[in-house]
Protein backbone atom coordinates (compact mmCIF):
# COMPACT_ATOMS: atom_id res chain seq x y z
CA UNK A 1 0.00 0.00 0.00
CA UNK A 2 1.47 3.35 -1.08
CA UNK A 3 2.03 6.16 1.42
CA UNK A 4 0.54 9.43 0.13
CA UNK A 5 1.10 12.88 1.63
CA UNK A 6 -1.74 15.29 0.80
CA UNK A 7 -0.74 18.84 1.65
CA UNK A 8 -3.77 21.09 1.99
CA UNK A 9 -6.90 19.08 2.76
CA UNK A 10 -9.45 21.35 1.10
CA UNK A 11 -12.43 20.39 -1.05
CA UNK A 12 -10.47 18.12 -3.40
CA UNK A 13 -8.28 16.69 -0.65
CA UNK A 14 -11.31 15.60 1.34
CA UNK A 15 -12.85 13.88 -1.68
CA UNK A 16 -9.53 12.16 -2.44
CA UNK A 17 -9.10 11.02 1.17
CA UNK A 18 -12.64 9.69 1.45
CA UNK A 19 -12.40 7.82 -1.84
CA UNK A 20 -8.92 6.32 -1.44
CA UNK A 21 -8.34 5.99 2.30
CA UNK A 22 -8.68 2.20 2.01
CA UNK A 23 -6.35 2.06 -1.00
CA UNK A 24 -3.50 4.27 0.25
CA UNK A 25 -1.96 5.15 3.59
CA UNK A 26 -2.84 8.84 3.50
CA UNK A 27 -1.17 11.48 5.64
CA UNK A 28 -2.60 14.98 5.35
CA UNK A 29 -2.47 18.44 6.82
CA UNK A 30 -5.43 20.32 8.23
CA UNK A 31 -5.97 23.76 9.71
CA UNK A 32 -8.25 25.10 12.40
CA UNK A 33 -11.18 25.34 9.96
CA UNK A 34 -10.94 21.74 8.70
CA UNK A 35 -12.97 18.77 9.79
CA UNK A 36 -10.88 15.69 10.53
CA UNK A 37 -11.38 12.53 8.47
CA UNK A 38 -11.44 9.06 9.98
CA UNK A 39 -8.79 6.49 9.05
CA UNK A 40 -6.12 8.91 7.85
CA UNK A 41 -3.25 10.51 9.75
CA UNK A 42 -3.56 14.28 9.99
CA UNK A 43 -1.20 16.98 11.25
CA UNK A 44 -2.28 20.54 11.95
CA UNK A 45 -0.34 22.82 9.64
CA UNK A 46 -0.86 26.12 7.85
CA UNK A 47 1.47 27.94 5.48
CA UNK A 48 3.90 29.92 7.62
CA UNK A 49 4.08 27.28 10.38
CA UNK A 50 7.15 25.19 11.12
CA UNK A 51 6.99 22.02 9.03
CA UNK A 52 6.36 18.92 11.19
CA UNK A 53 9.09 16.32 10.67
CA UNK A 54 6.37 13.73 9.93
CA UNK A 55 5.65 15.52 6.64
CA UNK A 56 9.23 15.09 5.40
CA UNK A 57 9.26 11.29 5.41
CA UNK A 58 9.60 8.68 2.67
CA UNK A 59 6.25 9.02 0.90
CA UNK A 60 5.49 7.46 -2.45
CA UNK A 61 3.86 10.71 -3.58
CA UNK A 62 3.39 14.17 -2.11
CA UNK A 63 0.41 16.12 -3.48
CA UNK A 64 0.39 19.90 -3.08
CA UNK A 65 -3.10 21.37 -2.86
CA UNK A 66 -2.78 24.62 -0.93
CA UNK A 67 -4.60 27.65 -2.37
CA UNK A 68 -2.25 30.24 -3.94
CA UNK A 69 -0.91 32.38 -1.12
CA UNK A 70 2.16 34.57 -0.79
CA UNK A 71 3.59 32.20 1.87
CA UNK A 72 3.41 29.20 -0.48
CA UNK A 73 6.82 29.84 -2.04
CA UNK A 74 8.54 30.04 1.35
CA UNK A 75 7.00 26.68 2.20
CA UNK A 76 8.17 25.04 -1.04
CA UNK A 77 11.70 26.37 -0.63
CA UNK A 78 11.87 24.82 2.82
CA UNK A 79 9.99 21.61 2.03
CA UNK A 80 11.40 20.49 -1.31
CA UNK A 81 15.10 20.17 -0.38
CA UNK A 82 14.20 18.17 2.74
CA UNK A 83 11.40 15.93 1.49
CA UNK A 84 12.12 12.25 0.89
CA UNK A 85 9.04 11.75 -1.30
CA UNK A 86 9.61 9.87 -4.58
CA UNK A 87 7.06 11.82 -6.63
CA UNK A 88 5.57 15.31 -6.37
CA UNK A 89 2.18 16.35 -7.77
CA UNK A 90 1.46 20.07 -7.82
CA UNK A 91 -2.16 21.16 -8.33
CA UNK A 92 -2.13 24.46 -10.17
CA UNK A 93 -4.88 26.03 -12.32
CA UNK A 94 -5.71 26.95 -15.90
CA UNK A 95 -5.66 30.56 -14.67
CA UNK A 96 -1.92 30.56 -15.46
CA UNK A 97 -2.83 30.80 -19.16
CA UNK A 98 -3.98 33.72 -21.26
CA UNK A 99 -6.64 33.59 -23.97
CA UNK A 100 -6.68 31.42 -27.07
CA UNK A 101 -6.73 27.69 -27.71
CA UNK A 102 -4.42 26.29 -25.07
CA UNK A 103 -2.32 23.17 -24.86
CA UNK A 104 0.31 22.21 -22.31
CA UNK A 105 3.54 24.01 -23.04
CA UNK A 106 1.86 27.20 -24.24
CA UNK A 107 3.08 30.41 -22.68
CA UNK A 108 1.70 31.17 -19.23
CA UNK A 109 0.24 34.67 -19.57
CA UNK A 110 -2.14 34.79 -16.63
CA UNK A 111 -2.24 38.24 -15.07
CA UNK A 112 -4.34 37.87 -11.91
CA UNK A 113 -2.63 37.91 -8.53
CA UNK A 114 -3.31 34.19 -7.99
CA UNK A 115 -2.14 33.33 -11.50
CA UNK A 116 1.17 35.13 -10.96
CA UNK A 117 1.70 33.24 -7.70
CA UNK A 118 0.98 29.90 -9.39
CA UNK A 119 3.31 30.66 -12.30
CA UNK A 120 6.16 31.40 -9.90
CA UNK A 121 5.42 28.25 -7.91
CA UNK A 122 5.33 26.11 -11.07
CA UNK A 123 8.63 27.57 -12.26
CA UNK A 124 10.25 26.81 -8.93
CA UNK A 125 8.98 23.27 -8.50
CA UNK A 126 10.02 22.33 -12.04
CA UNK A 127 13.62 22.69 -10.95
CA UNK A 128 13.20 19.34 -9.21
CA UNK A 129 12.88 15.86 -10.69
CA UNK A 130 9.85 13.54 -10.54
CA UNK A 131 7.32 16.37 -10.90
CA UNK A 132 3.74 16.32 -12.16
CA UNK A 133 1.77 19.54 -12.59
CA UNK A 134 -2.01 19.38 -12.94
CA UNK A 135 -3.92 22.43 -14.15
CA UNK A 136 -7.62 21.84 -13.53
CA UNK A 137 -10.38 24.04 -14.85
CA UNK A 138 -13.14 25.38 -12.65
CA UNK A 139 -14.35 22.69 -10.28
CA UNK A 140 -17.93 21.53 -10.50
CA UNK A 141 -19.91 18.96 -8.52
CA UNK A 142 -23.14 18.82 -6.54
CA UNK A 143 -21.66 21.12 -3.89
CA UNK A 144 -19.91 23.49 -6.32
CA UNK A 145 -22.75 24.02 -8.75
CA UNK A 146 -23.31 26.99 -11.10
CA UNK A 147 -26.70 27.62 -9.53
CA UNK A 148 -24.83 28.67 -6.36
CA UNK A 149 -22.27 30.98 -7.99
CA UNK A 150 -24.18 34.12 -8.82
CA UNK A 151 -27.28 36.15 -8.04
CA UNK A 152 -29.98 37.21 -10.48
CA UNK A 153 -29.12 40.89 -10.20
CA UNK A 154 -25.39 40.56 -10.86
CA UNK A 155 -23.77 41.60 -14.13
CA UNK A 156 -22.18 38.61 -15.87
CA UNK A 157 -18.77 39.56 -17.24
CA UNK A 158 -17.37 38.00 -20.42
CA UNK A 159 -20.85 36.63 -21.01
CA UNK A 160 -20.08 35.31 -24.51
CA UNK A 161 -16.86 33.60 -23.45
CA UNK A 162 -16.53 29.99 -22.42
CA UNK A 163 -16.09 28.18 -19.13
CA UNK A 164 -13.52 25.39 -18.98
CA UNK A 165 -14.77 23.15 -16.18
CA UNK A 166 -13.88 19.78 -14.71
CA UNK A 167 -15.88 17.59 -12.38
CA UNK A 168 -14.26 17.07 -8.99
CA UNK A 169 -14.50 13.29 -9.43
CA UNK A 170 -12.37 13.56 -12.57
CA UNK A 171 -9.71 15.65 -10.85
CA UNK A 172 -9.54 13.17 -7.97
CA UNK A 173 -9.52 10.26 -10.43
CA UNK A 174 -6.67 11.84 -12.38
CA UNK A 175 -4.62 12.35 -9.23
CA UNK A 176 -5.07 8.65 -8.50
CA UNK A 177 -4.10 7.86 -12.13
CA UNK A 178 -0.86 9.82 -11.76
CA UNK A 179 -0.03 8.24 -8.41
CA UNK A 180 -0.74 4.70 -9.61
CA UNK A 181 1.28 5.02 -12.81
CA UNK A 182 3.97 7.45 -11.58
CA UNK A 183 3.38 9.71 -14.57
CA UNK A 184 5.42 12.90 -14.83
CA UNK A 185 4.77 16.06 -16.81
CA UNK A 186 2.26 18.91 -17.18
CA UNK A 187 -1.43 18.24 -17.72
CA UNK A 188 -4.50 20.36 -18.38
CA UNK A 189 -7.58 18.79 -16.84
CA UNK A 190 -10.90 20.01 -18.19
CA UNK A 191 -13.93 18.36 -19.73
CA UNK A 192 -14.14 18.21 -23.52
CA UNK A 193 -17.15 20.55 -23.61
CA UNK A 194 -16.42 24.25 -23.02
CA UNK A 195 -19.68 25.93 -22.01
CA UNK A 196 -20.94 29.36 -22.99
CA UNK A 197 -21.02 31.48 -19.84
CA UNK A 198 -24.09 33.51 -20.68
CA UNK A 199 -26.27 30.58 -21.68
CA UNK A 200 -25.21 28.53 -18.66
CA UNK A 201 -25.93 31.16 -16.04
CA UNK A 202 -29.10 32.31 -17.77
CA UNK A 203 -30.46 28.81 -17.23
CA UNK A 204 -30.27 29.34 -13.46
CA UNK A 205 -30.67 33.13 -13.36
CA UNK A 206 -33.09 34.14 -16.15
CA UNK A 207 -32.93 37.86 -15.27
CA UNK A 208 -29.15 38.10 -15.14
CA UNK A 209 -27.59 40.96 -17.10
CA UNK A 210 -24.87 40.11 -19.62
CA UNK A 211 -22.08 42.43 -20.75
CA UNK A 212 -21.93 40.88 -24.24
CA UNK A 213 -18.14 40.61 -24.23
CA UNK A 214 -16.15 37.61 -25.43
CA UNK A 215 -12.63 36.84 -24.29
CA UNK A 216 -12.20 33.32 -25.55
CA UNK A 217 -10.02 30.73 -23.83
CA UNK A 218 -10.43 27.08 -24.78
CA UNK A 219 -8.32 24.59 -22.83
CA UNK A 220 -7.59 21.25 -24.51
CA UNK A 221 -7.31 17.97 -22.58
CA UNK A 222 -5.76 15.76 -25.27
CA UNK A 223 -2.61 14.98 -23.32
CA UNK A 224 -4.45 13.44 -20.37
CA UNK A 225 -6.70 11.44 -22.71
CA UNK A 226 -3.77 10.19 -24.78
CA UNK A 227 -2.31 8.68 -21.61
CA UNK A 228 -5.43 6.51 -21.35
CA UNK A 229 -7.24 8.46 -18.63
CA UNK A 230 -11.03 8.09 -18.88
CA UNK A 231 -13.16 11.02 -17.75
CA UNK A 232 -16.29 10.13 -15.84
CA UNK A 233 -17.89 13.44 -16.81
CA UNK A 234 -16.17 14.34 -20.07
CA UNK A 235 -19.35 15.95 -21.41
CA UNK A 236 -20.47 18.31 -18.67
CA UNK A 237 -23.45 19.42 -20.72
CA UNK A 238 -24.93 16.01 -19.92
CA UNK A 239 -24.17 16.39 -16.20
CA UNK A 240 -25.70 19.88 -16.18
CA UNK A 241 -28.63 18.88 -18.40
CA UNK A 242 -27.80 21.68 -20.81
CA UNK A 243 -28.30 20.33 -24.31
CA UNK A 244 -31.61 22.12 -24.66
CA UNK A 245 -30.06 25.36 -23.43
CA UNK A 246 -26.45 25.54 -24.57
Amino acid sequence: MKDILFLGLGHIGKIFAQQYKDKFNIVSTYDSTSKKINNISEYQFSLGDDIPSELLGEFSTAIFSFPPRDLYMNFLKEFMPQSKADHFVFISSISVYGNGIIREGDLKKGTSHNARILIELEDYIQKYKRISIVRPGGLIDDERHPSKFLKDKELLLNSEGYLNLVHSKDLVGFLNFLVENRILGEFNLVSSTPINRGKLYQKYFPKIKKDGKKEERIILNEKAKNLGFKFEHDDLKVYLNLYKNV
